[in-house]
């Protein structure tokens, strides 16, 4: 909180960044966890912890919409919009886009996924077909086969925002970019304003799917199976 990064509001720049389970800090699968206390938000008593449990997810699409909203402020509204990747993060993706009235198509080669948006108003496909009809194309899975078509198919002045990790190393060559005037956002993890207005939109989202697999700490080894896997759309684990 003291250096020049984390003066001007931008603590993702810090040196001596850490991120509870993920950068020097041990994370939550254990019987008790530290963290300062700016991190920790007051739930409201009607928000069950299964789904507050949610609020961490929700808070990187938010970041990331956020981010995008700033260089699509001049652009018409509904945007119709491609969610590349139907996981976890794309589901919640999906489901705030059209929470928020935009026109959402989800991708996805698992069909199973893409079959928990039936009876809702977003579209879905198997095929990575057709990018060029799109205003906004968000890329989700980190697959770099996914991005590569992703930056060269979506229409000129295309929007792209990029959540998933990691990409790894590609040959590209920027012309796809400038000659067609796309933008590209990149964005990570989410702020304390971030958590705070995912809490407050959790219970106005439909995330029964996320939350059909529920183990205790115990069984966390079979929770990681469940999610390597792909059997389970999300794991959660309780620690009693």
């Amino acid at each position: 909180g003291s250096c020049a990064a984390c003066r001007a509001d931008n603590p993702i720049g810090c040196a001596e960044r850490s991120e509870l389970g993920v950068l020097h800090c041990d994370g939550a699968y254990a019987e008790y966890v530290t963290t300062p206390a700016r991190f920790v938000h007051r739930l409201p008593s009607d928000l069950a912890t299964d789904k507050a449990a949610l609020a961490e997810p929700v808070a990187v699409i938010l970041k990331g919409l956020g981010r995008l909203e700033n260089h699509l402020a001049l652009k018409p509204t509904p945007w119709n919009c491609a969610v590349l990747g139907a996981g976890p993060l794309g589901q919640i993706c999906a489901r705030i886009l059209a929470h928020r009235g935009h026109h959402v198509t989800a991708f996805d080669r698992n069909a199973g996924r893409l079959d928990l948006f039936d009876g809702t108003e977003i579209q879905t496909s198997a095929v990575l077909d057709d990018l060029d009809t799109f205003d906004v194309v968000i890329e989700i899975t980190g697959d770099p086969d996914v991005l590569d078509r992703a930056l060269h198919k979506s229409r000129a002045n295309a929007s792209l925002l990029l959540l998933g990790l990691p990409y790894g190393e590609r040959q590209f060559s920027f012309e796809a970019i400038a000659a067609y005037d796309k933008t590209i956002v990149g964005s990570v993890g989410s702020t304390a304003a971030d958590f705070a207005a995912a809490i407050e939109l959790l219970p106005l989202l439909n995330l029964e799917d996320h939350l059909k697999c529920i183990l205790p700490l115990a069984e966390f080894e079979t929770g990681w199976k469940k999610a390597r896997a792909g059997d389970v759309l999300k794991v959660i684990l309780h620690a009693a």
